[in-house]
């Protein structure tokens, strides 16, 4: 498991670090886009930019969520190989505990 002995950023997994890095990439990438779709109507010739810009921060920010998926996938499986099934003498302690009888 990992320990919460530092920021998000140094308990983070490789996967995840790269998704945050990707995601504020895309975003960064929103101000040319926008500023080369508006272009459009002044300059026909900056439909190429404006198509290139758009389809960098699309892509950017699709592979920033395709790596977080990864990355909970296998948060996800690590969770699920560490977790063990409860103890008879837990089980018998709960139904102690809940007046639950067999």
């Amino acid at each position: 498991m990992i320990e919460n002995s530092g920021g998000a950023w140094a308990n983070a997994r490789p996967v995840t670090k790269a998704a945050m890095v990707l995601f504020v990439i895309g975003k960064f990438m929103f101000i040319p886009s926008a500023v080369f779709t508006m272009m459009i109507y002044a300059m026909p010739s900056a439909k190429i930019y404006a198509i290139v810009s758009i389809s960098l921060y699309a892509g950017f920010v699709f592979s920033s969520m395709v790596l977080s998926m990864i990355g909970m996938s296998q948060i996800k499986t690590e969770m699920r190989k560490e977790r063990q099934p409860p103890s008879r003498a837990e089980v018998e302690k709960w139904m102690k505990h809940y007046e639950l009888s067999h």
